[in-house]
Protein backbone atom coordinates (compact mmCIF):
# COMPACT_ATOMS: atom_id res chain seq x y z
CA UNK A 1 0.00 0.00 0.00
CA UNK A 2 2.40 2.43 0.97
CA UNK A 3 4.08 2.25 -2.84
CA UNK A 4 0.70 2.58 -4.23
CA UNK A 5 -0.75 5.74 -2.06
CA UNK A 6 1.80 7.60 -1.79
CA UNK A 7 2.64 8.23 -5.28
CA UNK A 8 0.10 11.12 -5.66
CA UNK A 9 -2.96 12.52 -3.34
CA UNK A 10 -4.89 9.33 -4.26
CA UNK A 11 -8.17 8.57 -1.78
CA UNK A 12 -6.95 5.42 -0.66
CA UNK A 13 -4.47 5.99 1.54
CA UNK A 14 -6.89 7.94 4.14
CA UNK A 15 -9.26 5.42 3.36
CA UNK A 16 -7.26 2.35 4.21
CA UNK A 17 -6.86 4.22 7.84
CA UNK A 18 -10.68 4.97 8.39
CA UNK A 19 -11.13 1.13 7.61
CA UNK A 20 -8.34 0.35 10.36
CA UNK A 21 -9.83 3.05 12.89
CA UNK A 22 -13.29 0.79 12.09
CA UNK A 23 -11.89 -2.13 12.89
CA UNK A 24 -10.33 -0.98 15.81
CA UNK A 25 -13.06 0.16 17.02
CA UNK A 26 -15.39 -3.27 16.09
CA UNK A 27 -12.05 -4.81 18.60
CA UNK A 28 -12.64 -3.21 21.92
CA UNK A 29 -13.75 -5.60 24.47
CA UNK A 30 -16.48 -3.03 25.77
CA UNK A 31 -19.03 -2.80 22.70
CA UNK A 32 -21.23 0.36 24.57
CA UNK A 33 -22.87 3.23 22.57
CA UNK A 34 -19.70 4.81 22.14
CA UNK A 35 -17.80 1.76 20.61
CA UNK A 36 -20.49 1.55 17.62
CA UNK A 37 -21.20 5.37 17.54
CA UNK A 38 -17.10 5.01 16.70
CA UNK A 39 -17.32 2.43 14.13
CA UNK A 40 -19.98 3.61 12.39
CA UNK A 41 -18.39 7.40 12.24
CA UNK A 42 -15.03 5.93 10.94
CA UNK A 43 -16.92 3.91 8.10
CA UNK A 44 -18.98 7.06 7.50
CA UNK A 45 -15.39 8.63 7.04
CA UNK A 46 -14.63 6.43 4.08
CA UNK A 47 -17.45 6.52 2.09
CA UNK A 48 -17.06 10.34 2.49
CA UNK A 49 -13.51 9.66 1.06
CA UNK A 50 -13.61 7.51 -1.33
CA UNK A 51 -17.75 6.64 -1.73
CA UNK A 52 -16.46 3.05 -3.36
CA UNK A 53 -15.93 1.86 -0.39
CA UNK A 54 -19.86 2.22 0.85
CA UNK A 55 -20.13 -2.09 0.77
CA UNK A 56 -17.48 -1.91 4.44
CA UNK A 57 -20.81 0.11 5.65
CA UNK A 58 -22.57 -3.60 5.50
CA UNK A 59 -19.51 -5.28 6.88
CA UNK A 60 -19.55 -3.13 9.97
CA UNK A 61 -23.46 -3.02 10.90
CA UNK A 62 -23.22 -6.85 10.01
CA UNK A 63 -20.33 -7.35 12.21
CA UNK A 64 -22.44 -4.64 14.79
CA UNK A 65 -25.35 -8.10 14.35
CA UNK A 66 -22.72 -11.04 14.86
CA UNK A 67 -20.64 -9.41 18.19
CA UNK A 68 -23.57 -7.93 19.77
CA UNK A 69 -24.90 -10.82 22.67
CA UNK A 70 -28.78 -10.79 23.50
CA UNK A 71 -32.11 -10.96 21.39
CA UNK A 72 -32.62 -9.67 18.30
CA UNK A 73 -34.16 -6.18 20.05
CA UNK A 74 -30.34 -6.12 21.42
CA UNK A 75 -29.04 -6.64 17.72
CA UNK A 76 -31.26 -4.25 16.23
CA UNK A 77 -30.59 -1.16 18.70
CA UNK A 78 -26.59 -2.02 17.96
CA UNK A 79 -26.92 -1.54 14.34
CA UNK A 80 -28.66 1.45 14.60
CA UNK A 81 -26.58 3.44 16.97
CA UNK A 82 -23.80 1.94 14.34
CA UNK A 83 -25.69 3.74 11.75
CA UNK A 84 -26.24 6.81 13.89
CA UNK A 85 -22.14 7.28 13.73
CA UNK A 86 -22.56 6.89 10.09
CA UNK A 87 -24.93 9.11 8.85
CA UNK A 88 -23.73 12.59 9.44
CA UNK A 89 -20.81 11.82 7.06
CA UNK A 90 -22.84 9.68 4.83
CA UNK A 91 -25.46 12.17 4.64
CA UNK A 92 -22.98 15.09 3.71
CA UNK A 93 -21.18 13.54 1.33
CA UNK A 94 -24.31 12.33 -0.86
CA UNK A 95 -26.20 16.05 -0.30
CA UNK A 96 -22.95 17.47 -1.66
CA UNK A 97 -22.87 15.16 -4.50
CA UNK A 98 -26.64 16.31 -5.36
CA UNK A 99 -26.47 19.87 -4.62
CA UNK A 100 -23.04 20.55 -6.61
CA UNK A 101 -23.09 17.66 -9.13
CA UNK A 102 -26.72 17.12 -9.96
CA UNK A 103 -26.23 13.29 -8.67
CA UNK A 104 -25.82 11.24 -5.88
CA UNK A 105 -22.76 9.24 -7.04
CA UNK A 106 -21.04 13.38 -7.51
CA UNK A 107 -17.62 12.98 -10.18
CA UNK A 108 -18.19 9.35 -10.34
CA UNK A 109 -21.74 9.80 -12.31
CA UNK A 110 -21.63 7.71 -15.41
CA UNK A 111 -18.84 5.71 -14.33
CA UNK A 112 -21.86 2.83 -13.52
CA UNK A 113 -21.72 1.98 -16.90
CA UNK A 114 -18.43 0.56 -16.69
CA UNK A 115 -18.75 -2.43 -15.16
CA UNK A 116 -19.78 -5.83 -16.65
CA UNK A 117 -19.60 -8.96 -15.05
CA UNK A 118 -18.13 -10.31 -18.26
CA UNK A 119 -15.05 -8.84 -17.38
CA UNK A 120 -14.46 -10.69 -14.08
CA UNK A 121 -12.87 -13.75 -16.40
CA UNK A 122 -10.02 -10.86 -17.18
CA UNK A 123 -9.99 -8.83 -14.62
CA UNK A 124 -10.16 -11.23 -11.53
CA UNK A 125 -7.06 -13.43 -12.27
CA UNK A 126 -4.89 -10.29 -13.59
CA UNK A 127 -5.74 -8.21 -10.51
CA UNK A 128 -4.66 -11.75 -8.40
CA UNK A 129 -1.55 -12.93 -10.13
CA UNK A 130 -0.38 -11.17 -13.01
CA UNK A 131 3.15 -9.28 -13.17
CA UNK A 132 2.47 -6.03 -13.65
CA UNK A 133 -0.96 -5.95 -11.66
CA UNK A 134 -1.67 -8.43 -9.55
CA UNK A 135 -2.02 -8.23 -5.73
CA UNK A 136 0.16 -11.97 -5.23
CA UNK A 137 2.55 -10.98 -7.48
CA UNK A 138 3.46 -7.43 -5.70
CA UNK A 139 2.20 -9.20 -2.14
CA UNK A 140 2.60 -12.55 -1.97
CA UNK A 141 2.54 -12.66 1.65
CA UNK A 142 -0.85 -11.64 1.07
CA UNK A 143 -1.84 -15.35 0.79
CA UNK A 144 -1.40 -15.84 4.40
CA UNK A 145 -5.05 -13.38 4.40
CA UNK A 146 -6.50 -15.45 1.66
CA UNK A 147 -6.20 -18.45 3.89
CA UNK A 148 -7.50 -16.73 6.99
CA UNK A 149 -10.57 -15.51 4.89
CA UNK A 150 -11.51 -18.92 3.96
CA UNK A 151 -11.23 -20.22 7.43
CA UNK A 152 -13.13 -17.16 8.96
CA UNK A 153 -16.06 -17.50 6.42
CA UNK A 154 -16.39 -21.26 7.10
CA UNK A 155 -17.05 -20.28 11.01
CA UNK A 156 -18.31 -16.54 10.80
CA UNK A 157 -20.03 -17.00 13.99
CA UNK A 158 -16.42 -18.05 15.51
CA UNK A 159 -14.89 -15.02 13.69
CA UNK A 160 -17.69 -12.22 12.94
CA UNK A 161 -15.30 -9.37 12.21
CA UNK A 162 -12.78 -11.26 10.15
CA UNK A 163 -15.83 -13.25 7.89
CA UNK A 164 -18.17 -9.93 7.41
CA UNK A 165 -14.83 -7.83 6.21
CA UNK A 166 -13.39 -10.87 4.13
CA UNK A 167 -17.11 -11.28 3.06
CA UNK A 168 -16.91 -7.37 1.85
CA UNK A 169 -13.73 -7.42 0.39
CA UNK A 170 -14.08 -10.41 -1.64
CA UNK A 171 -17.30 -8.09 -3.23
CA UNK A 172 -14.99 -5.14 -3.78
CA UNK A 173 -12.92 -7.37 -5.48
CA UNK A 174 -15.58 -8.87 -8.24
CA UNK A 175 -16.78 -5.25 -7.93
CA UNK A 176 -13.52 -3.62 -9.42
CA UNK A 177 -12.40 -6.98 -11.30
CA UNK A 178 -15.46 -6.29 -13.61
CA UNK A 179 -14.53 -2.61 -13.80
CA UNK A 180 -13.18 -1.54 -17.90
CA UNK A 181 -10.34 0.04 -16.11
CA UNK A 182 -10.00 -2.71 -13.61
CA UNK A 183 -6.03 -1.81 -14.18
CA UNK A 184 -6.45 0.59 -12.10
CA UNK A 185 -4.90 3.07 -14.84
CA UNK A 186 -1.45 5.49 -14.25
CA UNK A 187 -0.39 3.41 -11.18
CA UNK A 188 1.64 0.87 -9.54
CA UNK A 189 0.55 -2.13 -8.85
CA UNK A 190 -3.39 -3.43 -8.24
CA UNK A 191 -4.12 0.13 -6.76
CA UNK A 192 -7.57 -1.23 -6.97
CA UNK A 193 -7.30 -3.62 -4.08
CA UNK A 194 -6.08 -1.30 -1.37
CA UNK A 195 -9.05 -1.32 0.48
CA UNK A 196 -9.31 -4.96 0.66
CA UNK A 197 -5.83 -5.18 2.42
CA UNK A 198 -6.75 -4.09 6.22
CA UNK A 199 -9.53 -7.24 5.67
CA UNK A 200 -6.41 -9.36 4.35
CA UNK A 201 -4.30 -7.94 7.18
CA UNK A 202 -7.03 -9.01 10.16
CA UNK A 203 -7.81 -12.54 8.37
CA UNK A 204 -3.96 -13.46 8.59
CA UNK A 205 -4.34 -13.67 12.00
CA UNK A 206 -6.45 -16.55 12.22
CA UNK A 207 -4.21 -18.25 9.26
CA UNK A 208 -0.21 -17.55 11.02
CA UNK A 209 -0.95 -19.94 14.09
CA UNK A 210 -2.35 -22.61 12.02
CA UNK A 211 1.32 -22.10 9.94
CA UNK A 212 2.71 -25.91 10.01
CA UNK A 213 5.93 -25.94 11.30
CA UNK A 214 8.27 -26.75 8.67
CA UNK A 215 11.39 -25.20 7.67
CA UNK A 216 9.92 -25.18 4.10
CA UNK A 217 6.80 -23.56 4.93
CA UNK A 218 9.01 -21.11 7.05
CA UNK A 219 11.06 -20.35 3.92
CA UNK A 220 9.06 -19.62 2.03
CA UNK A 221 7.19 -17.45 4.39
CA UNK A 222 9.93 -15.47 4.77
CA UNK A 223 10.97 -15.23 0.72
CA UNK A 224 7.29 -13.97 0.66
CA UNK A 225 7.76 -11.36 3.06
CA UNK A 226 11.34 -9.66 1.64
CA UNK A 227 9.71 -10.40 -1.75
CA UNK A 228 6.82 -7.62 -0.66
CA UNK A 229 8.78 -5.44 1.29
CA UNK A 230 11.38 -5.35 -1.79
CA UNK A 231 8.56 -4.43 -3.90
CA UNK A 232 7.27 -1.89 -1.85
CA UNK A 233 10.56 -0.60 -2.14
CA UNK A 234 10.95 -0.44 -5.86
CA UNK A 235 7.62 1.05 -5.98
CA UNK A 236 9.24 3.65 -3.51
CA UNK A 237 12.32 4.65 -5.09
CA UNK A 238 12.45 3.16 -8.43
CA UNK A 239 9.08 3.78 -9.91
CA UNK A 240 8.25 5.26 -12.69
CA UNK A 241 12.01 5.39 -14.46
CA UNK A 242 10.61 3.30 -17.15
CA UNK A 243 7.48 5.42 -17.85
CA UNK A 244 6.19 1.61 -18.40
CA UNK A 245 2.54 3.24 -18.25
CA UNK A 246 3.12 5.66 -20.62
CA UNK A 247 4.43 3.04 -23.18
CA UNK A 248 1.39 0.44 -22.35
CA UNK A 249 -1.04 3.11 -22.21
CA UNK A 250 -3.15 2.11 -25.32
CA UNK A 251 -3.87 -1.48 -23.54
CA UNK A 252 -3.34 -0.90 -20.05
CA UNK A 253 -4.89 -3.73 -19.22
CA UNK A 254 -3.88 -6.05 -22.37
CA UNK A 255 -0.21 -5.33 -20.79
CA UNK A 256 -0.75 -6.79 -17.27
CA UNK A 257 0.21 -10.47 -18.03
CA UNK A 258 2.96 -9.58 -20.45
CA UNK A 259 6.15 -11.23 -19.28
CA UNK A 260 8.30 -8.90 -21.75
CA UNK A 261 7.81 -5.74 -19.73
CA UNK A 262 7.75 -6.46 -15.98
CA UNK A 263 7.51 -2.99 -14.65
CA UNK A 264 9.21 -3.99 -11.82
CA UNK A 265 12.35 -5.47 -13.50
CA UNK A 266 12.40 -2.28 -15.70
CA UNK A 267 11.92 0.56 -13.59
CA UNK A 268 15.06 -0.65 -11.60
CA UNK A 269 16.83 -1.14 -14.73
CA UNK A 270 16.00 1.84 -16.27
CA UNK A 271 16.69 3.37 -12.29
CA UNK A 272 20.13 1.97 -12.27
CA UNK A 273 21.14 3.12 -15.56
CA UNK A 274 20.56 -0.08 -17.79
CA UNK A 275 18.42 -0.16 -21.40
CA UNK A 276 15.53 -2.05 -20.75
CA UNK A 277 13.55 -4.33 -23.68
CA UNK A 278 12.06 -3.16 -27.22
CA UNK A 279 15.09 -1.08 -28.18
CA UNK A 280 13.52 1.93 -26.23
CA UNK A 281 15.58 4.61 -25.04
CA UNK A 282 14.98 6.62 -22.01
CA UNK A 283 16.16 10.00 -21.02
CA UNK A 284 15.32 11.80 -18.34
CA UNK A 285 16.71 15.50 -17.61
CA UNK A 286 18.62 16.69 -14.07
CA UNK A 287 16.53 19.08 -12.45
CA UNK A 288 17.58 22.24 -13.10
CA UNK A 289 20.01 24.51 -10.43
CA UNK A 290 18.36 28.07 -10.83
CA UNK A 291 16.86 28.95 -7.80
CA UNK A 292 14.81 31.74 -8.74
CA UNK A 293 11.42 30.84 -10.67
CA UNK A 294 10.98 31.95 -14.10
CA UNK A 295 7.88 34.72 -14.42
CA UNK A 296 5.87 34.14 -17.08
CA UNK A 297 3.53 37.08 -18.18
CA UNK A 298 3.00 37.27 -22.16
CA UNK A 299 1.04 34.73 -24.05
CA UNK A 300 4.13 34.26 -26.07
CA UNK A 301 5.71 31.17 -25.12
CA UNK A 302 8.91 31.59 -22.99
CA UNK A 303 12.11 28.75 -22.54
CA UNK A 304 11.63 27.49 -19.18
CA UNK A 305 15.36 26.85 -17.91
CA UNK A 306 16.85 23.33 -17.86
CA UNK A 307 13.57 21.52 -19.46
CA UNK A 308 15.51 20.70 -22.77
CA UNK A 309 16.52 17.32 -24.06
CA UNK A 310 18.02 15.55 -26.70
CA UNK A 311 16.77 12.12 -28.36
CA UNK A 312 17.95 10.40 -31.59
CA UNK A 313 15.77 7.04 -32.25
CA UNK A 314 17.38 4.94 -35.10
CA UNK A 315 14.17 3.63 -36.66
CA UNK A 316 10.72 5.53 -36.63
CA UNK A 317 9.71 5.77 -33.24
CA UNK A 318 6.98 7.01 -30.94
CA UNK A 319 8.38 9.54 -28.37
CA UNK A 320 6.41 9.78 -24.80
CA UNK A 321 7.46 12.60 -23.19
CA UNK A 322 6.45 13.26 -19.43
CA UNK A 323 7.10 16.72 -18.08
CA UNK A 324 7.11 17.89 -13.89
CA UNK A 325 7.14 21.21 -13.09
CA UNK A 326 6.16 23.52 -9.83
CA UNK A 327 3.53 26.30 -11.09
CA UNK A 328 2.20 29.44 -9.06
CA UNK A 329 -0.32 32.11 -10.17
CA UNK A 330 0.68 35.57 -9.26
CA UNK A 331 -1.75 38.31 -10.20
CA UNK A 332 -3.85 39.84 -13.29
CA UNK A 333 -7.17 38.09 -14.58
CA UNK A 334 -7.93 34.06 -14.25
CA UNK A 335 -6.88 32.20 -16.97
CA UNK A 336 -4.83 29.03 -17.36
CA UNK A 337 -1.04 28.36 -17.37
CA UNK A 338 -0.37 26.70 -21.08
CA UNK A 339 2.53 24.46 -20.89
CA UNK A 340 3.77 23.50 -24.27
CA UNK A 341 6.07 20.95 -26.14
CA UNK A 342 8.62 22.31 -28.70
CA UNK A 343 10.20 19.96 -30.79
CA UNK A 344 13.31 21.55 -32.82
CA UNK A 345 12.50 24.65 -32.47
CA UNK A 346 9.62 24.78 -34.68
CA UNK A 347 6.86 22.06 -34.07
CA UNK A 348 4.62 22.63 -30.76
CA UNK A 349 2.32 20.19 -28.52
CA UNK A 350 0.52 22.40 -26.35
CA UNK A 351 -1.96 21.24 -23.27
CA UNK A 352 -3.63 23.67 -20.73
CA UNK A 353 -3.44 23.54 -17.04
CA UNK A 354 -5.61 24.62 -14.68
CA UNK A 355 -3.12 26.42 -12.47
CA UNK A 356 -4.41 27.57 -8.69
CA UNK A 357 -6.24 30.88 -9.00
CA UNK A 358 -4.76 31.84 -5.03
CA UNK A 359 -2.06 33.88 -5.43
CA UNK A 360 1.48 32.29 -4.55
CA UNK A 361 -0.02 29.31 -4.11
CA UNK A 362 2.36 26.84 -5.34
CA UNK A 363 1.41 23.06 -7.21
CA UNK A 364 3.45 20.40 -8.83
CA UNK A 365 1.66 19.84 -12.10
CA UNK A 366 2.70 16.57 -14.88
CA UNK A 367 2.13 17.31 -18.64
CA UNK A 368 2.54 14.18 -21.02
CA UNK A 369 2.53 14.07 -25.15
CA UNK A 370 2.95 11.37 -27.36
CA UNK A 371 4.08 11.91 -31.11
CA UNK A 372 5.22 9.40 -33.98
CA UNK A 373 8.35 10.72 -35.25
CA UNK A 374 10.99 9.09 -38.37
CA UNK A 375 14.27 7.05 -37.23
CA UNK A 376 17.48 8.39 -37.83
CA UNK A 377 17.43 12.00 -36.80
CA UNK A 378 18.10 13.79 -33.75
CA UNK A 379 15.27 15.84 -31.74
CA UNK A 380 15.36 18.48 -29.32
CA UNK A 381 12.87 18.78 -27.22
CA UNK A 382 12.51 21.77 -25.06
CA UNK A 383 9.44 22.89 -22.49
CA UNK A 384 8.37 26.38 -23.13
CA UNK A 385 4.92 28.37 -20.84
CA UNK A 386 2.83 30.88 -21.46
CA UNK A 387 -0.21 32.59 -20.13
CA UNK A 388 -3.67 31.86 -21.55
CA UNK A 389 -4.41 35.42 -20.88
CA UNK A 390 -2.97 38.77 -21.78
CA UNK A 391 -1.77 40.77 -18.15
CA UNK A 392 -1.92 36.76 -16.06
CA UNK A 393 1.43 36.47 -14.26
CA UNK A 394 2.55 32.66 -13.01
CA UNK A 395 6.18 31.53 -12.12
CA UNK A 396 7.57 28.79 -12.81
CA UNK A 397 10.64 27.03 -10.59
CA UNK A 398 12.88 25.74 -13.11
CA UNK A 399 15.02 23.65 -10.13
CA UNK A 400 12.32 21.26 -9.75
CA UNK A 401 11.81 21.57 -13.29
CA UNK A 402 12.24 17.49 -14.82
CA UNK A 403 12.03 16.45 -18.34
CA UNK A 404 12.00 12.55 -19.64
CA UNK A 405 11.04 11.18 -22.73
CA UNK A 406 10.76 7.55 -23.93
CA UNK A 407 11.32 6.69 -27.78
CA UNK A 408 9.46 3.22 -28.26
CA UNK A 409 10.17 1.57 -32.11
CA UNK A 410 6.66 1.73 -33.70
CA UNK A 411 6.06 -1.55 -35.68
CA UNK A 412 5.66 -1.46 -39.46
CA UNK A 413 2.04 -1.08 -39.16
CA UNK A 414 2.51 1.90 -37.16
CA UNK A 415 5.22 3.08 -39.24
CA UNK A 416 3.29 3.01 -42.14
CA UNK A 417 0.49 4.38 -40.66
CA UNK A 418 2.17 6.98 -40.03
CA UNK A 419 3.62 7.78 -43.40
Amino acid sequence: MWAVASQALWQHGPGVLCLLLAMLGLSWEQQDWRARVFTGFWLGFAFAVRPQTAPFLVAGAAAEWLITEGPNRAKRAAVATFCLGAFPLVAFTLGYNSYFFGSLFGSYHGYESGFRLSLLAKGGPALLLSPNRGLLFFTPIALLGLLGMAIALRRPRSHPIEATFAAVAIAYFVLHSSFFTWAGGWTFGPRYLIETLPALALASTLAIPRIPPKRAVTVAIVLAIGWSVLVEVNGAFCYPASNWNARMARDMEGHAWDFRHIELWEDFQVWRGKAIKADAIVVITPSATAKEPVLISTTTPVAIPGAAISVAPVVDSRLFVIASFDVAYESGPASAFVGKLRINNSERLAQAICAPKEPGVRMTVQQAWSVDVPGGHSYDLCLWGQSNGAGTKYRVWSQNTTLSVLAQPLTPVQASTRR
